[in-house]
């Protein structure tokens, strides 16, 4: 894993009230936003890492949000740090954990009292994530399985800010649309594994995301997980399927995308998605 680290000059702080009986001096990380690499395989770097949960030599310093300076007396020289990265799962913001695909961050250095060292992360996916697929729309896509009473209703691929994307577009013409992968997936977990969804979207109308199961060729169980109202600016989330496949016991499963035409809101309704990457142990 790569660490960039930068030093400030040194800065005295104010020392804070948790530290006052101690006779140790404090020392200050300030994390800047953290990046993911990936490699072949993994897809886009894109994420939504909001929190850093850290322990310090077997120590639990808490959850501290990202761009924060965080406060500690190293007890060792050097200290040994673990981060970990931290999502708000389902895109809900009292819903703080930490990522289980993304690696922990390890930090053995020494630090100096009262300076501020200024540190960017860098995670990668751990080396067991399974990826049963990857879809970027830079070729052909996987969501063609039609999900609505509309056969003429269909996910596009237009190019945005550079890049290709899918489109769910709504229309009086076509006012409901819903899609599907080509296929089921038989790889999936059902023991308690983690399961994930990874979405990177922007949608001037709410649409829905769940998850199918197949139970036979002419029957399938359809189970709507959330519906993510609109954002101006694209957004990434994490979707936890993990308690949904555990408690169906499929034998395969594939994503579903749908929205239905608001019929109060005047102009073009879409639903743009990239970076799809269904993820799991």
């Amino acid at each position: 894993m790569r660490i960039v680290v930068l030093f400030f000059l040194v800065i005295m702080l104010p020392s804070c009230t948790i530290f006052e009986s101690s006779d140790l001096e404090a020392s200050y990380i300030h994390f800047v936003r953290p990046e993911v690499s990936t490699i072949i395989g993994e897809g886009a770097n894109t994420h939504n890492i909001k929190d850093l949960w850290i322990e310090m030599d077997g120590d639990n310093l808490g959850v501290y949000p990202i761009e924060r300076t965080v406060p500690f007396l190293p007890e060792n020289d050097p200290a040994k740090i673990f981060i970990f990265p931290g999502i708000k799962n389902n895109g809900i913001q009292t819903d703080a954990v930490i990522y289980p695909f993304y690696n922990w961050v390890e930090i053995d250095r020494s630090f100096v009292p009262n300076q501020v060292d200024i540190m960017q992360l860098d995670f990668e996916y751990r080396s067991d994530t399974k990826f049963s697929f990857i879809e970027d729309f830079e070729g052909n896509h996987v969501f063609t399985r039609d999900q609505d009473d509309d056969p003429d209703s269909f996910l596009t691929v237009e190019e945005v800010d550079g890049s290709n994307v899918g489109v769910l577009t709504l229309t009086e013409e076509h006012p409901q649309l819903g899609v599907s992968n080509s296929f089921n997936y038989s790889d999936i977990p059902l023991d308690g594994r983690a399961v994930y969804l990874e979405l990177d979207y922007k949608n001037n109308v709410p649409f829905e995301i769940g998850i199918i199961g197949f139970v036979s060729e002419t029957q399938d169980f359809t189970n709507v997980k959330i519906i993510l109202t609109p954002k101006e600016d694209w957004n990434k989330i994490y979707i936890d399927f993990t308690e949904d496949v555990n408690l169906s016991q499929l034998s395969a499963y594939r994503i579903v995308f749908a929205s239905v035409l608001e019929p109060d809101q005047a102009g073009e309704q879409k639903v743009f998605i990239d970076n799809v990457k269904l993820v799991h142990f």
